[in-house]
């Protein structure tokens, strides 16, 4: 087994001031940290949404997109265990989505063993529908970061000063190959041109461990409404499969939020790189645009702002606009060619209504423009909320 060690890629950027109510919601807590509201040693929770999708001139779709059921359980004053079970597209696709047990030492220093969540970005770990206001969530962090993306292992986490915390863990490698054969939908595809880093999340769901990968993120947070982050991911991805390869994929992003007098602003970039992806492209018989990426870029601004000072007490109404600009395909291999339609923009601009704090109803309109010189429209309608 190998085990591919993160390089040192640990930068800062970005903003975040000041809260409002009127929301996305403030980052929970790391779990495990806090005491039960409730007082009690187990507790439930969940969150669940619906879409309804129009694509302009394709055909519409409604679909119950996630039912996420959560136990969290105290044995003890520093031994706890923390869980969801995600229900995908009516049923068609349940998983776990983490499953882990934590031992809190000290405030520095605790443990994490199991099914854990990716510390990559902003929505991997914290993507219960209320605290993003568009129906789907950004197309950089599904591609580039495959959100959602679990995987099993272990590590730290703790906070090392006041408002400046981190989790640090080795986990199970992407499988850039995949496998067609698995009765799971996970890791079926490998690695794509146009779907990235997506079909290679396996969900601990019987994932090949033949490479590892060394993930991080550091969070500062000491100032009132203030969420700076930055990530690193670097790991083996060929499991053993591809003779004399050494697929490796790097990853890093930066990310920042600001919060100040109604107006929430968010944003987010990434880069990722895979190393020998003209074997990989062999093993997987691709050819011409068909190449998976070398180097994978994205970033996106969200800019909204709350009117909750004009709807009755507790609730809150969100108009926004969010840009991303990505490329699956930003450099490929000597003898393969880019697809331009990888290379894209996209506007989406819509408005969510906060009922209550943890409850949005939310339309939006996105328009998809890229470089092969096409583009695509779409309406969303979502309904969210967590519990």
């Amino acid at each position: 087994m190998r085990a591919k060690w993160i390089s040192g890629v640990f930068l800062f950027v970005f903003v975040l001031v000041q809260p409002v109510w009127g929301k996305a919601l403030e980052l929970e807590p790391e779990p495990g940290i806090t005491e039960r509201e409730n007082g009690q040693p187990t507790s439930l929770y969940g969150y669940g949404e619906m879409h309804f999708n129009s694509p302009k001139g394709g055909t519409n779709q409604m679909d119950f997109h996630r039912l996420v059921i959560g136990i969290s359980h105290q044995f003890n004053s520093w031994i706890s265990f923390h869980s969801e079970v995600d229900l995908e597209h009516g049923f068609a696709e349940p998983y776990v989505e983490y499953a882990h047990l934590d031992l809190e030492l000290n405030s520095a220093f605790n443990v994490r063993a199991g099914s854990v969540l990716v510390p990559m970005g902003f929505t991997n770990e914290y993507h219960e529908p209320p605290v993003f206001f568009s129906v789907e969530r950004p197309l950089v962090e599904n591609r580039i970061i495959p959100t959602t993306w679990p995987e099993g292992g272990a590590g730290l986490f703790g906070s090392l000063l006041p408002g400046l915390r981190y989790r640090v863990y080795l986990v199970s490698g992407l499988d850039a190959l995949g496998d067609e054969d698995r009765a799971e939908q996970f890791c079926k595809d490998g690695f794509t041109a146009g779907s990235g880093l997506r079909g290679g999340r396996c969900k601990a769901a019987e994932s090949s461990s033949e490479d590892f990968a060394v993930v991080g993120r550091i969070e500062y947070t000491s100032f009132p409404g203030l969420q700076l982050g930055i990530s690193g991911y670097r790991g083996g991805a060929d499991q053993g499969k591809i003779p004399g390869a050494d697929v490796t994929v790097t990853m890093w992003d930066v990310d920042a939020q600001l919060r100040y007098a109604g107006f929430d602003l968010q944003g987010l970039y990434v880069r990722a790189t895979i190393d020998d992806v003209a074997a990989l492209n062999a093993a997987k018989g691709f050819t011409g645009s068909q190449s998976v990426g070398e180097q994978l870029f994205g970033w996106y601004v969200t800019l909204g702002y709350h009117l909750g000072g004009l709807m009755a007490s507790g609730q809150d109404l969100v108009p926004f606009v969010r840009y991303e600009q990505l490329d699956t395909q930003d450099k490929v291999p000597a003898g393969f060619s880019r697809d331009l339609a990888n290379d894209q923009k996209v506007i989406t601009t819509g408005i969510a209504y906060y009922p209550h704090e943890r409850v949005a109803l939310k339309g939006d309109h996105q328009i998809f423009d890229r470089e092969d010189g096409t583009t695509l429209r779409q309406f969303n309608l979502g309904v969210g909320w967590m519990f």
